[in-house]
């Protein structure tokens, strides 16, 4: 049972007084009764709750605590997942990712629910310090109910545990993510648009040819626009500059093996609608267009630490043949495309 509760203004100095909510009880009867009463902040590592409780930081939470780090780095670096959330008295999975403008963190939800859906705002938070493991920081989280969603802010309290964890509202505790190892990659069954965020490999058969023509695109976020894009960084015989793939939601799930919709324009600025299948992180089709991609350049995990290297398929190898004679025996988009 928490101690005490209440909102924390934004603005907090020596002499600040709210309104919290202080639990009370006796030996016999615990956590039997509350009272309203004030917290105020009697110096940089003191506060006071009514007339006789003074609460002084402890020792180890002092001022030779080293930081966390910038708040940048820690809220913006890849994204965050919780078993936490309610959407009325059902519990939920988040995935949100954390994006920072003009001195706001805005967590946009990944996973959405009839509460709040996918893409909206799950909270925001103003905040130009460092990060101490116990920092508490005023935020505003989005609430709403499955027949009025999204339907209102209020003020609460997100607090920070350590390098990777931190809890919103007192209850909702937010990890940050599972980055993909190489079994993850050829197993999961969901992904998320901005996974295909890096460089691939591009092998296209052009109209009437017999081989493949390889050419390479980068897939980039535009966190504005909320949408991805893929320019062509190395042209090919039948890719060359200026065609460009969109997918206009940024986070929208992509299910393995499933196709899903994308936009290719061509260097004149025509557009044309396409489906590609992901048959896991490192391998994506476009059957349609007689082509198969693959991903340059991946992030794998060895001993917890992700690094960047050039991947060798081998256990991918037998898919990428077995779809390749399936791409081979599809159709092309016409050929005056």
């Amino acid at each position: 049972m928490p101690s005490f509760s209440g909102n924390i203004p934004s603005d907090l100095k020596v002499g600040t007084k709210f309104n919290v909510n202080l639990n009370q009880g006796t030996i016999n009867h615990p956590n039997s009764s509350s009272k309203d009463t004030q917290l105020e902040i009697t110096g940089d590592s003191s506060f006071k709750i009514g007339d006789k409780v003074n609460l002084e930081r402890c020792e180890a939470q002092g001022a030779d605590l080293e930081p966390i780090t910038q708040p940048e780095d820690y809220l913006t670096n890849g994204e965050w997942c919780s078993n936490d959330y309610y959407c009325e008295e059902t519990k939920l999975k988040e995935k949100v990712k954390i994006l920072f403008e003009n001195g706001v963190y805005t967590a946009k939800k990944m996973i959405g629910t009839q509460c709040v859906k996918k893409g909206e705002i799950s909270f925001t938070l103003n905040y130009n310090e460092k990060f101490y493991p116990g920092s508490s920081i005023a935020a505003k989280l989005n609430s709403g109910s499955i027949k009025s969603p999204n339907q209102k802010y209020f003020n609460t309290a997100l607090e920070i545990i350590d390098d990777n964890s931190m809890i919103i509202d007192n209850k909702v505790l937010l990890e940050r993510c599972p980055r993909f190892t190489l079994s993850d990659a050829v197993s999961s069954d969901v992904f998320f648009t901005s996974d295909l965020v890096g460089r691939w490999f591009s092998y296209t058969k052009c109209p009437g040819e017999n081989e493949y023509s390889q050419s390479e695109l980068e897939f980039k976020s535009d966190d504005q626009l909320m949408k991805l894009e893929a320019d062509v960084i190395k042209e090919g015989v039948c890719i060359t500059n200026g065609f460009k793939l969109e997918i206009n939601d940024l986070h929208g799930e992509i299910h393995a093996n499933a196709p899903f919709d994308l936009k290719l324009l061509t260097p004149t600025g025509e557009p044309h609608d396409v489906k590609a299948i992901m048959m896991n992180y490192y391998y994506l089709e476009f059957p349609e267009l007689k082509s198969y991609m693959i991903r340059a350049s991946p992030k794998v995990v060895v001993d917890e630490k992700v690094i960047e290297k050039e991947f060798e398929y081998t256990e991918i190898k037998p898919i990428i043949k077995k779809k390749i004679v399936e791409i081979e025996n599809t159709n092309c988009l016409d050929e005056d495309m």
